[in-house]
This record gives C-alpha cells, structure tokens and sequence, in this order.
C-alpha cells in the first residue's frame, strides 16, 4: 500500500498548514524534514510543544469520549499511535457485528503524495447484505468545529476510501464527523 518514491505527508501537517494560513514554509518543512532539522540546528532552534494543559485537556476529552463509546455495548478495539497499518486492514475485512476502532492508522496515496494518519475514532459495520458501513471521526477538545478539523475528517474519509478499493472491498456508506467539545450530542451519527 505504501509507496517509497512519494513524498509523504501527515493529515495533522496539511491541517495545520491550513490552520496557518497555507503557510507555504510550514508544508515545505513537513515535505523535507531534513531540511528543518538542518536549518534548527544551524539556528540552535527549539520546536515549541503543545502546552501541558492544552495537551492534558485534549486527551481527557478524548478519554470523555472513549469511555462513552465504550457504554454503548458495541465491542470497541484500542489500536494505538503504535499499532501497524495492518491491524486497521484486518478489522475492514473481518468486522461483521459494529465495531470501534480507536486511534486507527491509515495509509494511502492521495495524488502524488503517501498520506498517513491516526483516526481517533472509526465505526464498521456490515449491513444485512452484507454492505460495508464506514463512519469516522475526529475528536476534538474545542467548543467549536474549525476548517482544519474538517479537512482532517475529509482526509480520513477519502484514506479510508482508498484502502477498502486497495484491499478489493467496497463499501455501502461512509460518513464522518468532528466530535467537539461543544456538541452536546456527540455520539449521534
């Protein structure tokens, strides 16, 4: 699935190159990461990190969300930032019964580029004919939806619709969402 000779390109880095205005030195520097290291060290430049608070808000609404997914009796699968492409790839060939994946990698060529990501949150299910049902979403701890959320959403959409053609598959529907803090009624698809 994965092409070598492509540059490749993170889903967070083309929505933070949008959340930055198309900073056109920000995706130059996701294309060529040697280059930004070479450039930080010449410069003794540190990358400042999300802010603790921030990042420990974020991550205590995603488990807020976890866990309500969870109460909803359907099986829900913990991938992980470290769980290989082709644990996601089994789950669209076997999952029968609804289940939820989270924090799912994705992989496919998008145009010229390899886009890889982290799902926060993928549903699969199979109708009773048999048709591959899709719904992923983004999880966010901000009380309103902005444009690079929704192009990361946009962007697992059309991931995952590129994997299931790779993998032979079809699907009957997919559909995605932003899940933010915000939305009083997160869960409902």
């Amino acid at each position: 699935m994965s092409s070598p000779d492509l540059p490749r390109l993170n889903v967070t880095s083309l929505s933070q190159y949008v959340r930055y205005n198309n900073c056109d030195r920000y995706l130059r520097f996701r294309l060529r990461p040697n280059e930004e290291r070479k450039l930080r060290q010449r410069w003794s430049i540190t990358i400042q990190p999300l802010t603790p608070l921030l990042r420990e808000a974020g991550l205590d609404f995603e488990q807020t969300v976890e866990t309500a997914v969870e109460n909803l009796g359907e099986e829900v699968v913990r991938l992980g930032n470290a769980a290989p492409l082709s644990d996601t790839l089994a789950w669209l060939h076997v999952a029968r019964a609804p289940v939820v994946l989270l924090q799912a990698p994705l992989e496919a060529r998008l145009g010229n580029y390899q886009v890889n990501g982290i799902a926060d949150l993928i549903r699969l299910w199979r109708d009773e004919s048999g048709g591959l049902h899709l719904f992923v979403a983004d999880i966010k701890s901000s009380v309103k939806e902005k444009m690079e959320h929704r192009l990361q959403v946009a962007l697992y959409v059309q991931i995952l619709k590129e994997m299931v053609a790779a993998e032979d598959l079809s699907f009957a529907s997919i559909n995605g969402r932003i899940i933010h803090a915000g939305d009083p009624e997160f869960l409902e698809t």
